[in-house]
């Protein structure tokens, strides 16, 4: 994961269009968008299911996609609703 990467996180219940790495580093990620504002996550906490090239970029690095699944044991800790996904 990298600044600017663009990141999809499926299991939450709210969906979180349009959101991107804004702070990286070796234990968490700091995501951006134009609904969430500088929200904290740590690595252990993320599932990768994929990661896919893009279109676009940053100060010419090619950006990519993180899909991503939060994990259980994270979201019971922090009380966040998780959706089903298959």
């Amino acid at each position: 994961m990298e600044y600017r990467d663009k990141i999809k996180i499926v299991n939450f219940k709210c969906s979180f269009d349009d959101v991107y790495i804004e702070t990286d580093s070796d234990k968490a990620i700091c995501i951006r968008g134009m609904y969430v504002r500088n929200q904290w996550l740590p690595k252990s906490a993320l599932e990768i299911i994929s990661v896919e090239p893009t279109e676009l970029f940053h100060n010419d690095r090619p950006l990519k996609l993180w899909t991503v699944k939060v994990k259980e044991w994270f979201a019971k800790k922090n009380y966040i609703t998780l959706k089903q996904v298959s």
